[in-house]
């Protein structure tokens, strides 16, 4: 109740992995409508009217502390283990000793991450994201008309994940990112061009772009494989550059790309740089891509992968960027 306590008066206090558990705690405990789409987005047969969540439960015979955990309100059986992590990496030692509680072998054991692992490496455990669980509660509640005591303490949330940066990514609509490009080419060619700034989607285009591929840096430094290679320390790096469409011709530089570049602590294969960038067509074929490519110490292209679904969606080119980087250096 401390954190609704909180809530009514104003005055939260400082946001964490424990405050994130408390609030989806006490969230949990005082919304009917929050129980039922969370039990149905785990996928689990019980009924939500019957359980409590509580936090940071400890176990006499092992020294780990469960963030949340779910119980039957009756013979306060733990149903649901839920282990948080905002920007800590989940390891599968972690989730190993929590395994050995015997309090929990027969709970279902969820774990919800900010980044994006592979649900695999993970036995016994299934691997969720707080991005994915935001849009599920958004596509629930505008369908449905809430209470709006309910919708109050769900917004929340909602608000809380948002302020983590845990809050969904949207998708980038192909006419947008079309949109975007043609913009930039006009810009490129006509150096009278007035563009008004009532084309927000132009804009929002070019945000999110910037987004897609900072989240996309940051989901990298959580790749242990790619980090032994790359090394640690880089940054999201943003730039404009300017490539030809045949540089055997020594065609001059017209057309724009927008990149986000990774250099490698040393050279390895014959690569010098990762990255990912939208390469912009300025010629009449208009021909625009997403490329996912490694760069030679020369700045040739030694691999390169074109990404063109009919719409670009956060998940699907965040995973497909880090395995064709692991590919590009070779790892397994």
């Amino acid at each position: 109740m401390k954190y609704i306590e909180e809530l009514i008066n104003g005055a939260i206090e400082p946001y964490a992995e424990d405050r994130l558990s408390q609030v989806f705690s006490a969230t949990f405990n005082n919304s009917c409508i929050f129980k039922e789409i969370f039990i149905r987005f785990i996928d689990a047969n019980l009924n939500s009217k019957l359980l409590s969540s509580k936090t940071q439960l400890t176990f006499s015979n092992n020294d780990s502390r469960l963030d949340i955990c779910i119980l039957s309100k009756k013979e306060e059986f733990i149903e649901i283990v839920i282990e948080n992590k905002i920007e800590a990496i989940l390891t599968t030692q972690q989730l190993a000793k929590y395994d050995s509680i015997k309090q929990i072998k027969k709970s279902i054991k969820v774990a919800f991450v900010k980044y994006y692992f592979l649900e695999n490496q993970y036995k016994n455990w299934k691997i969720l994201h707080w991005s994915e669980f935001a849009r599920e509660i958004i596509d629930c509640i505008s369908k449905h008309n809430i209470d709006s005591i309910e919708l109050f303490i769900i917004n929340q949330f909602l608000n809380h994940l948002e302020k983590l940066n845990m809050y969904l990514i949207p998708k980038i609509e192909k006419s947008d990112f079309l949109d975007f490009c043609n913009t930039m080419t006009e810009i490129r060619k006509n150096e009278k061009i007035h563009l008004s700034l009532k084309q927000k989607n132009i804009f929002s285009t070019a945000e999110l772009l910037m987004k897609y591929f900072e989240e996309i840096v940051e989901i990298s430094r959580k790749n242990e494989s790619l980090l032994k290679i790359i090394g640690k320390n880089y940054r999201f790096n943003p730039y404009f550059n300017w490539w030809s469409p045949d540089i055997e011709k020594n065609t001059p530089d017209y057309n724009i790309s927008l990149c986000a570049q990774i250099t490698l602590s040393k050279i390895y294969k014959e690569i010098k740089n990762i990255g990912i960038g939208v390469q912009i067509d300025c010629t009449i074929k208009k021909n625009h891509k997403i490329s996912i490519y490694a760069l030679t110490k020369e700045d040739y292209y030694s691999n390169e992968y074109i990404y063109s679904p009919k719409d670009i969606i956060f998940k699907h080119l965040s995973e497909t960027t880090v395995s064709k980087w692991k590919e590009f250096l070779n790892i397994k």
